[in-house]
């Protein structure tokens, strides 16, 4: 809640924080967040499935003959990406027609909890990667992983200052994790300073001009996108 002159007041169970600036970074409850100070954006929580193989001999003799850790491989055409995980493989694709979860809020039992996989979503991007990586055909599938993570409409993340809230930041929507996000607020990745740096002295990274100065706010009663005017000192 706002207090006075332009401080907030962030109530928790442990005592109330009085501070001067906000910023929301809470991924899946970005919109349970939001409501709390009478803002609201399309971030919705969708689900991100990826496999875990077991050790893949080719890869393991490579290793063992002392190469160094291939670096991650993203193939934009097929939307995936691999990197090696203990010898094998974590193989993240990007689904078409991923289903959304939570559109009116996380469940209050959810917490770290995993949705069930689907398997057949993945085949596409499984073939792909062996046509990329033919050893990862003889690595077998160890495990799939299936969560929630937050989506924008565009995919874009949304940082900035919320419209109409004062000191009120938003730093959601960074569905691409630590490639996209990394410490999402003021650390040490290019966008946590970029965020830091647009607080403290109002100074807008190049960075966000195209992609994370996109926000969503409410304009006569409708959902409108706006681009932020970028001026550079």
């Amino acid at each position: 809640m706002q207090g006075k002159a332009s401080e907030w007041v962030v109530k928790t169970e442990k005592g109330d924080i009085t501070c001067e600036h906000v910023i929301c970074a809470t991924g899946n409850y970005a919109r349970q967040t939001a409501k709390m100070v009478g803002f609201d954006f399309l971030a919705i929580p969708v689900e991100h499935q990826y496999i875990v193989t077991d050790v893949d001999p080719v890869l393991l003799r490579y290793r063992e003959a002392g190469n160094p850790e291939l670096p991650i491989l993203r193939e934009s055409d097929a939307q995936y990406y691999l990197r090696e995980e203990r010898m094998g493989w974590i193989l993240g694709p990007y689904e078409k027609g991923a289903l959304a979860r939570f559109s009116d809020g996380v469940d209050a039992g959810f917490e770290k909890d995993l949705c069930p996989d689907d398997f057949e979503r993945l085949m596409p991007h499984v073939e792909a990667t062996m046509v990329r990586v033919p050893s990862f055909e003889g690595a077998g599938i160890k495990d799939i992983v299936n969560g929630p993570i937050s989506y924008t409409p565009d995919g874009n993340l949304m940082v900035g200052p919320a419209f109409g809230l004062k000191n009120f930041w938003l730093s959601e929507g960074h569905s691409f994790g630590v490639t996209a996000a990394g410490v999402a607020v003021g650390g040490m990745d290019r966008r946590g300073r970029a965020s830091r740096v647009w607080i403290c002295w109002g100074l807008i990274h190049d960075d966000l001009a195209w992609a994370a100065s996109i926000m969503w706010c409410r304009k006569m009663r409708k959902l409108t996108l706006t681009c932020a005017l970028i001026i550079f000192r």
